[in-house]
């Protein structure tokens, strides 16, 4: 039996002292496995592991890949700043 799954994160930028304020939303394809939140950023990231598949299943390549993604968190408003990619992944 195979299984395929279609991830997506969506980051809401909730202000709990004013909760009157009008949310924000951004969203993206993809898992979340790691965050890193300050002041005005929030950095996400997510393992990206290429794979074919074939009759037997997924076949994964080699080399894993990491994207990780730049969120500004200023005057209430929460914007994509950008994405890029490294080799190699988080681990675990």
């Amino acid at each position: 039996m195979k299984f395929l799954c279609a991830e997506f994160t969506t980051v809401t930028l909730i202000d709990l002292a004013r909760p009157d304020l009008p949310r924000t939303s951004r969203c993206f394809a993809g898992a979340s496995e790691a965050l890193h939140l300050s002041g005005r950023h929030l950095v996400l990231a997510q393992t990206n592991m290429p794979y074919t598949l074939t009759e037997q299943g997924p076949v994964y390549a080699n080399q894993a890949r990491t994207q990780v993604h730049l969120l500004t968190l200023e005057g209430g408003t929460l914007a994509w700043q950008a994405s890029g990619e490294v080799p190699g992944h988080l681990g675990w």
